[in-house]
């Protein structure tokens, strides 16, 4: 028998608010549905409210580890590079803009550009509203949109919420492969490291072999590991092309 004071059951065919947000946000054919890109970005939506704009909102321990994560990445630069400028940049999953107040008297960047993406508006929000430099684009977006000289990915990939770690993986890689697509000299990223000791499920955690093997076979033969430098938390791939 019906219990009268049960609310009717939802109709079937309703889209939940966070599927109507998600398509809203990131239409079109994406790399994971909508859903889950909105439940994300409105985890760093969160974590910006309650910490601020610094790395405990983009789930660095604090400024030396994030700051020791720029200097690895960045090693994927050649070194006359590193003195002629001009460079493009790409940094997919940019939060508030932190990369580019890194590097933003490098002289690589003297007379470049640097393009921030990132899946949450008010992490864009607070990037634009931390820079007034020219040379630095900030958008709302899942993933690059524009040509670079080097694009990297720093902490981008280690929040899956409960997205399973084999769909994740094949995001993580997708993602890769488009950002490559987009980038004439290289591209480093950083995961978590399954092998060391911590273990949060709504965290993903990768094998840097497993990594290594598919930049190899997808992306460049030319490419270096990096993951001595904090005691497997995480690690550090360059692909140089």
């Amino acid at each position: 028998m019906t219990d009268p004071a049960a609310p009717p059951p939802a109709p079937t065919d309703r889209r939940s608010f966070l599927q109507e947000l998600g398509d809203a946000l990131y239409p079109g054919d994406r790399l994971l549905p909508p859903t889950t890109l909105a439940r994300i970005a409105d985890s760093y939506d969160y974590t910006l409210r309650t910490r601020g704009p610094r790395p405990q909102s983009v789930l660095w321990a604090g400024w030396y580890s994030q700051w020791l994560r720029f200097r690895v990445l960045l090693g994927v630069i050649e070194r006359h590079s590193w003195r002629t400028g001009g460079l493009v940049i790409n940094d997919l999953g940019c939060g508030y803009g932190a990369l580019f107040h890194h590097i933003k008297r490098k002289r690589f960047l003297k007379g470049g550009d640097y393009y921030g993406y990132d899946l949450s508006g008010s992490m864009v929000r607070a990037a634009r509203q931390k820079t007034s430099d020219p040379r630095a684009t900030f958008i709302e977006s899942d993933r690059v949109t524009q040509d670079a000289d080097y694009s990297f990915c720093s902490g981008t990939f280690g929040l899956r919420l409960d997205t399973p770690p084999a769909e994740w993986r094949l995001y993580v890689q997708q993602a890769l492969k488009a950002t490559a697509e987009r980038s004439r000299r290289g591209l480093a990223f950083n995961l978590l490291d399954s092998r060391g000791e911590d273990d949060k499920e709504t965290l993903y955690y990768a094998d840097p072999e497993d990594y290594l093997d598919f930049c190899r076979r997808e992306l460049s033969p030319n490419v270096t590991l990096k993951c001595d430098y904090a005691k497997k938390i995480d690690f550090t791939i360059w692909v140089r092309f």
